[in-house]
């Protein structure tokens, strides 16, 4: 899922115990946590993001001047790739799912 340029999240090397990592990578580390209770849910990136907003952003930084790269794994021959669509669906119908079986 898209991630901002300007969050890094350093997890501890032991979490708390109330706390579990959901899903991560090597460039963002964790973008998914939730407490072990799963009453609570952190999302660091932006899967609501459509596959244009991202492309808006960059070019509006773009246009003022401001240091920006092009976001990894977003363009590919110069075309948008919306690779997070499916995983953000799949996200939001397991968590409305969650919410009305508790």
């Amino acid at each position: 899922m898209p991630q901002s340029r300007h969050t890094k999240l350093i997890l501890p090397a032991k979490l708390p115990d109330e706390l579990q990592v959901l899903a991560k990578s090597q460039e963002v580390e964790a973008f998914l946590l939730a407490t072990t209770d799963q009453k609570n849910l952190f999302i660091t990136g932006h899967p609501e993001y459509d596959t244009r907003t991202l492309d808006r952003e960059y070019k509006r930084d773009l246009e003022k001047g401001k240091p920006i790269s092009k976001p990894n794994n977003y363009y590919q021959n110069n075309q948008i790739v919306n690779q997070w669509f499916q995983s953000s669906v799949k996200l939001y119908t397991n968590w409305l799912n969650l919410i009305h079986t508790t």
